[in-house]
């Protein structure tokens, strides 16, 4: 990946951004690929190489400013051993390491479209995860909850995850923004309107999500227990 390709990549996030001139907006690593963003389109952490206000990405970067970021992106994919795919930006996934189809039960669809609905609103932070929500409900296969597998995670599922970068275990209960609001110290209940959230939903046992997060196991099913209202 040269400097040129990088620009390139970069130059097709910028042109699809409509800026607004007092806004701060950034050059971000989100979901996996190189995007340019609102400062404020999500509160998760997630790596920035260069933040300026919309007239400065409107005007046209610098070339002391396109260095910086080229040097900064070219240096996070070394150090990161990833590689872009020109065209989008987005990580090159090889074959053996390309991810599944998810699977989602018609009761989880049903609800979560429901909240699709009603959580939208103009200018939201959540917008982001909805659209998130909606292009996976548009994208994953659809089963009766009879005939989900026992190991994919669905909704109020417990997961156990391990995190590969920080070598520690954990456990959490996949549940829908209401609920979240009332975890308990020792049991984390997660928001599916998350980025973690949103990348649990639908995966299965041994599956790795937001690039250091292994599903281990899942030691409660609604569907698996026979509890189908959950």
């Amino acid at each position: 990946m040269t400097e040129k390709k990088i620009r390139y990549i970069v130059s097709r996030a910028v042109a699809a951004t409509r800026f607004v001139s007092e806004k701060y907006y950034h050059i971000c690593w989100w979901e996996d690929q190189v995007q340019c963003q609102y400062v404020h389109h999500t509160r998760d952490a997630h790596k920035v190489f260069y933040f300026a206000p919309g007239s400065t990405f409107r005007d046209g970067l610098s070339e002391f400013q396109w260095t910086l970021v080229t040097t900064r992106i070219l240096e996070f994919c070394q150090s990161q051993g990833i590689e872009l795919v020109l065209r989008s930006g987005r990580r090159k996934m090889s074959r053996r390491h390309a991810t599944s189809r998810r699977c989602l039960t018609e009761f989880d669809s049903e609800r979560l479209r429901i909240l699709l609905a009603s959580a939208r609103t103009p200018g939201s932070e959540l917008n982001a995860y909805l659209d998130r929500l909606q292009r996976l409900l548009e994208t994953s296969d659809i089963v009766a909850p009879h005939d989900v597998p026992r190991d994919v995670v669905t909704m109020n599922s417990e997961v156990h995850l391990k995190d590969d970068h920080a070598d520690h275990d954990m456990a959490l209960s996949l549940v829908f923004p209401a609920d979240a609001r009332g975890s308990d110290l020792d049991k984390v209940k997660l928001s599916v309107l998350t980025r973690t959230g949103l990348s649990l939903l639908g995966r299965k046992v041994g599956d790795t999500v937001d690039g250091c997060l292994k599903i281990l196991a899942v030691p409660y099913q609604p569907e698996a227990a026979g509890d189908f209202d959950l």
